[in-house]
């Protein structure tokens, strides 16, 4: 039977590092591959959908009106960047009521306390005009 010998502190701390080393590689490919999915594709790599509760309150007060222009309401507000924002805005379909969507050309539209704001907006863009940023 052979004895093993003893590996002193001088061979585990090589190991140590190369494993460490590794580790740090992976982390920083992780987020580069998932930087350039989001970066390409628009689309983030999380289930977890984060939403500003104090700006959804606060949006509540606010007298805000959205024109869209669709077959599908639901999917049109979907795609929206601030969709998750809406609940409290008044919703207008224009390919359903073209009288209210008088001298409107583009869509989505905003009206957002009274100010007429024409493309879609960022949570921080509906922040600052609403008031609530």
């Amino acid at each position: 039977m052979k004895k093993r010998k003893k590996q002193g502190k001088g061979a585990v701390l090589p190991k140590l590092l190369l494993s460490l080393a590794a580790l740090v590689v992976l982390i920083v490919s992780f987020y580069l591959i998932t930087s350039a999915i989001t970066k390409y594709t628009g689309f983030v790599v999380s289930d977890v959908e984060s939403v500003n509760e104090d700006l959804i309150l606060c949006l509540e007060e606010q007298d805000i009106t959205v024109y869209i222009n669709s077959a599908n309401s639901a999917e049109s507000l979907k795609e929206l960047q601030i969709g998750n924002y809406l609940d409290s805005a008044e919703i207008i379909n224009c390919a359903d009521n073209n009288i209210e969507c008088s001298g409107m050309d583009f869509f989505p539209t905003y009206i957002i306390n009274d100010q007429i704001i024409v493309g879609d907006l960022t949570e921080k863009d509906l922040a600052e005009l609403s008031g609530c940023g």
